[in-house]
């Protein structure tokens, strides 16, 4: 940049004037070498998707009538309906987990905050493998207790499994995005009159979008990735598919055309998350103070801790105690 584009214009008045279009532009542009190391590092990924989406396209007839079936048809409406429930649950439980965790006065929350984080070390498949053995007629965990509980296999297993595995991003980023929040806002709100559950909806909601947004779009996108644990419970996703198509058959022309599918729709995913973000900054990156704790009334707080510990419970101990047991 030289000199004449740093000078800033100053008008008669003696208001600075408002940069041009060609100046934000210049301002926005990035750095060759950053050009050049995305490119890099996009080659390696974009030459098998290219190749993938080659062969898919110049297939044979076999392709267009996978492409076109109707029991490619109901494998999207499953795998949708799985990564909807997966992303709306773990979103649900990793903001409420950041706000009890982050924004009021539960005991114990370093401790408490560490384990609703655990499950993120478990891989997928053995949270599955232990929800399968656990549950049943003849599970661990009915053997326990002495009361005969439903097997969760099939959708249901498949949904419990991944919520697990995915809540944490959302958690972690949120709670993270609650650090950085401006206290000011949501003190004016409660100045005004405003009930907490009435902040938190209209105040604190719109300024962690982005990070909401964000979480929400690994746990999608993990449920569309994920082999392991659906195959372990028996449900027909997009991944089980693939790989029973790739290797039951010698002609892999359906399973090149699944593959593309699935690529699709997670790019779909991506591309609505961003255009729900928009450009806006919903933060400040330094609070001027750390935000207020809510205190909590002793029924409110019986129900927190009730709330942590459940998800604790069935997201580390149970698969740890499971684990454990089989040792």
């Amino acid at each position: 940049m030289t000199e004449r584009d740093a000078v800033v214009n100053v008008d008669v008045g003696g208001y600075a004037s408002a940069p041009t279009r060609s100046e934000r532009r210049r301002r926005q542009r990035a750095p060759w070498w950053l050009w050049a190391a995305s490119t890099a590092v996009l080659i390696p990924v974009a030459v098998p998707l290219a190749a993938l989406m080659f062969r898919a396209v110049g297939g044979t007839d076999s392709a267009w009538q996978t492409l076109f079936s109707s029991r490619t048809a109901w494998l999207m409406i499953r795998t949708g309906v799985l990564t909807a429930s997966v992303t709306a649950s773990a979103t649900a439980v990793g903001v409420a987990g950041a706000w009890v965790l982050s924004r009021t006065s539960l005991s114990m929350k370093r401790a408490w905050g560490v384990a609703f984080a655990m499950p993120l070390v478990i891989p997928s498949y053995a949270i599955a493998m232990v929800l399968v053995s656990a549950s049943g007629p003849r599970g661990m965990l009915s053997t326990t207790l002495g009361i005969p509980l439903p097997h969760l296999v099939g959708f249901a297993g498949a949904w419990l499994a991944l919520t697990i595995s995915t809540y944490p991003y959302v958690f972690l980023i949120t709670a993270a995005a609650m650090q950085r929040l401006d206290p000011s806002l949501e003190e004016v709100a409660r100045s005004l009159g405003a009930r907490p559950w009435r902040v938190f909806r209209t105040v604190v909601v719109p300024q962690l979008r982005p990070a909401i947004g964000a979480g929400a779009l690994l746990a999608a996108l993990y449920t569309l990735s994920d082999f392991g644990a659906v195959s372990l419970v028996r449900f027909d996703a997009f991944t089980r598919v693939i790989y029973a198509q790739y290797a039951g058959r010698l002609d892999r022309t359906p399973a090149i055309v699944l593959s593309a599918v699935l690529i699709i729709a997670a790019l779909a995913i991506i591309a609505a998350e961003q255009r729900t973000r928009g450009t806006g900054a919903y933060f400040t990156n330094k609070p001027s103070r750390p935000p207020a704790q809510y205190s909590l009334s002793p029924a409110r707080h019986a129900v927190a801790t009730a709330f942590i510990a459940l998800v604790v419970g069935v997201g580390l101990v149970l698969p740890v105690g499971v684990l454990g047991g089989w040792l």
